[in-house]
C-alpha cells in the first residue's frame, strides 16, 4: 500500500480540487477504500461517484478495481494488530453500525469477485479427480484445520473416501505416509500460510499423488506444488482474513461432486441420513 500512498501524495499538489478532496481522503483513510465501494468513498467525502473513478485514471489505472486493488493488496499484508486497530478506527468514527455494514459489504463482495472470477472448467476436473480417487486428503493447519473439518464432515456423506489428518501432534507429512499417485490431497490455506501444510503437499507430490489448492492468492506458495488450484478472495475489514468465499468454493465444489456422481452416491448420501435419523442423534 506504501507505494499507492507515496504516488497520491506526489500527484497531490497537481490534482484539481475535486480529485484533491478524494485523494486526500484516500490518504487518511486507505482502509475505506481497500474495504468499502467506490459510492459509499464517494459518499463519505462529499463527491461524486464518478469523480473517484477519475482520481484512480488521473494516477495511472484503466478502473477503479484495479485503484481499490492496490489498497486491498496493502490492507491483506498488514499485521493483525493494523487491523484491529483499523477496526477501532471505524468505530471511533462512524460507529458500530459501519464496522458491521463494513464487513459484510466486504464479505459480499469477497463472494462476488470469487464467483466472477471462477474458472468452472477447473472446478469441475477438481470434482472428477476426487470421485474417482482411492482417498481424498484434506488438510488445513491452524485457523483453515476447522474448515477442512467441516468440508470432511458435510463431503463425507457423498465421498467416503475423504479423509482428514487427526494424529495429535504428529506433523502432517507422518499422517501421509501411504500416500500414492492414486490419492489427492485438497489443501486449504490463506495468508500467512502455515509451513506444515506447505510441507505436508510438498511430500505427497513427490509421492505422485495429485495437489488441489483453496487459496487466496496467485502468489500462495500452495501453487507450486497444485496441479489444480480455486482462489477465493479474502479481503476483510475484520483482524484476520475473511473465508467466506473459502466456505463458498467448498459449497459449490460438493455441489459438483454430486450433481455429477452416479446413482450409488444418492444412495449413501441417503443412507447415511437415515442412520442419522435412526440414532436420534440429531433432531430433524
Amino acid at each position: 500500500m506504501t507505494e499507492i500512498l507515496d504516488h497520491l501524495a506526489q500527484e497531490l499538489p497537481r490534482l484539481s480540487p475535486k480529485l484533491a478532496v478524494a485523494a486526500r481522503y484516500a490518504l487518511d483513510h486507505p482502509e475505506e477504500i481497500a474495504l468499502n465501494s467506490m459510492r459509499s468513498v464517494a459518499t463519505s467525502c462529499h463527491i461524486a461517484t464518478p469523480t473517484m473513478l477519475r482520481l484512480a485514471r488521473q494516477v495511472g489505472f484503466d478502473s477503479y478495481d484495479e485503484f481499490k486493488a492496490q489498497f486491498q493488496q496493502g490492507l491483506v499484508k498488514q499485521s493483525f494488530g493494523s487491523r484491529a486497530s483499523a477496526l477501532r478506527h471505524t468505530h471511533k468514527a462512524r460507529g458500530d453500525d459501519a464496522v458491521i455494514e463494513q464487513l459484510f459489504d466486504t464479505a459480499l463482495e469477497n463472494i462476488s469477485n470469487t464467483a466472477k472470477n471462477l474458472d468452472l472448467s477447473e472446478l469441475q476436473k477438481i470434482a472428477k479427480l476426487m470421485r474417482r480417487a482411492q482417498t481424498n486428503y484434506i488438510l488445513g493447519s491452524g485457523s483453515m484445520y476447522w474448515v477442512a473439518a467441516l468440508l470432511h464432515s458435510t463431503g463425507c456423506m457423498a465421498l467416503p473416501s475423504l479423509r482428514i489428518p487427526t494424529a495429535g501432534n504428529a506433523p502432517f507429512v507422518e499422517t501421509l505416509c501411504d500416500i500414492s499417485n492414486k490419492d489427492t490431497v485438497l489443501a486449504l490455506a490463506l495468508s500467512p500460510y502455515t509451513r506444515s501444510t506447505i510441507e505436508a503437499i510438498k511430500m505427497a507430490k513427490s509421492r505422485g499423488a495429485t495437489i488441489i489448492a483453496i487459496t487466496d492468492k496467485r502468489s500462495s506458495p500452495l501453487l507450486e506444488f497444485a496441479s489444480h488450484y480455486i482462489l477465493a478472495q479474502a479481503t476483510s475489514s475484520h483482524y484476520y482474513p475473511s473465508i467466506v468465499s473459502v466456505l463458498a468454493v467448498i459449497e459449490a465444489l460438493l455441489a459438483l461432486i454430486v450433481a455429477n456422481a452416479d446413482r450409488d452416491m444418492t444412495k449413501h448420501i441417503k443412507e447415511v441420513e437415515k442412520l442419522r435419523r435412526e440414532s436420534e442423534a440429531y433432531q430433524f
